[in-house]
């Protein structure tokens, strides 16, 4: 067997890069890189924007997903005013 070869003699599939975390972010906030994003209050705004869109297309899950985001930068807020 040679280097790069899998068993079955086929060279094995590269998965896509992701960050650590396991979440890879919306295109819009790649897009627009980190800068527009920064503070904690611009990015509730942006998940919570994006949780209406997916619900009002029907994707109830990655809805969630994105309230999840929203009340994590909640909670970032909540400390960094304390």
């Amino acid at each position: 067997m040679t280097l790069g070869q899998s068993r079955g003699g086929r060279t094995p599939r590269k998965m896509p890069a992701r960050n650590g975390s396991g979440f890879v972010r919306p295109p819009s906030d790649r897009d627009a890189g980190q800068n527009s994003l920064a503070d904690p209050q611009a990015r509730v705004a942006r998940y919570t924007s994006l949780a209406m869109s997916a619900s009002a297309s029907g994707d109830h899950v990655q809805a969630e997903r994105y309230h999840q985001h929203a009340e994590h930068y909640r909670k970032m807020l909540h400390k960094i005013g304390d």
